[in-house]
Protein backbone atom coordinates (compact mmCIF):
# COMPACT_ATOMS: atom_id res chain seq x y z
CA UNK A 1 0.00 0.00 0.00
CA UNK A 2 1.33 3.84 -0.63
CA UNK A 3 1.93 5.79 1.96
CA UNK A 4 -0.21 8.46 1.15
CA UNK A 5 -3.22 6.18 1.09
CA UNK A 6 -2.61 3.93 4.05
CA UNK A 7 -2.49 7.15 5.90
CA UNK A 8 -5.85 8.63 4.16
CA UNK A 9 -7.02 5.26 5.28
CA UNK A 10 -6.09 5.39 8.61
CA UNK A 11 -7.39 9.02 9.09
CA UNK A 12 -10.93 7.73 10.39
CA UNK A 13 -12.30 11.26 11.10
CA UNK A 14 -11.10 12.60 8.07
CA UNK A 15 -9.62 15.50 9.78
CA UNK A 16 -6.15 15.73 7.81
CA UNK A 17 -4.34 13.90 11.42
CA UNK A 18 -4.06 10.84 13.11
CA UNK A 19 -4.43 9.49 16.40
CA UNK A 20 -2.29 7.47 18.33
CA UNK A 21 -5.29 4.57 17.68
CA UNK A 22 -5.57 5.79 14.03
CA UNK A 23 -1.35 6.05 13.64
CA UNK A 24 -1.45 2.10 15.02
CA UNK A 25 -4.33 1.80 12.46
CA UNK A 26 -1.63 2.99 10.00
CA UNK A 27 1.09 0.78 10.85
CA UNK A 28 -0.70 -2.36 10.95
CA UNK A 29 -1.94 -1.03 7.14
CA UNK A 30 1.65 -0.76 6.52
CA UNK A 31 2.34 -4.76 8.16
CA UNK A 32 4.28 -3.12 10.66
CA UNK A 33 4.07 -4.60 14.09
CA UNK A 34 4.88 -2.06 17.33
CA UNK A 35 4.49 -1.87 20.58
CA UNK A 36 2.02 0.97 21.99
CA UNK A 37 5.54 2.52 23.30
CA UNK A 38 6.98 2.60 20.21
CA UNK A 39 4.00 4.20 18.25
CA UNK A 40 3.86 6.77 20.84
CA UNK A 41 7.29 7.49 20.10
CA UNK A 42 6.93 7.27 16.61
CA UNK A 43 4.37 10.34 17.34
CA UNK A 44 6.16 12.13 19.28
CA UNK A 45 9.13 12.14 16.62
CA UNK A 46 6.36 12.96 13.93
CA UNK A 47 4.05 15.62 15.87
CA UNK A 48 6.09 18.57 15.23
CA UNK A 49 3.51 21.42 16.18
CA UNK A 50 2.97 19.03 19.85
CA UNK A 51 -0.68 18.20 19.15
CA UNK A 52 -0.95 15.14 19.77
CA UNK A 53 -1.44 14.10 16.25
CA UNK A 54 0.38 13.60 13.73
CA UNK A 55 -0.51 15.30 9.98
CA UNK A 56 0.26 14.33 6.47
CA UNK A 57 2.41 17.53 6.20
CA UNK A 58 4.14 16.60 9.59
CA UNK A 59 4.29 12.65 8.60
CA UNK A 60 5.74 13.74 5.07
CA UNK A 61 8.17 16.50 6.71
CA UNK A 62 9.42 13.25 8.96
CA UNK A 63 9.75 10.81 6.33
CA UNK A 64 11.44 12.74 4.00
CA UNK A 65 14.06 13.74 7.32
CA UNK A 66 17.45 11.65 7.90
CA UNK A 67 17.41 13.85 11.28
CA UNK A 68 15.32 12.85 13.92
CA UNK A 69 13.54 15.33 16.31
CA UNK A 70 15.61 15.68 19.38
CA UNK A 71 14.08 14.79 22.49
CA UNK A 72 13.75 17.50 25.29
Amino acid sequence: MHLVQAFVASDESGGGTVSTAEFSEWLRLLDMQLSESEVEQMIWHSDQDGSGEVSSTELATTVGSSTPRPMD
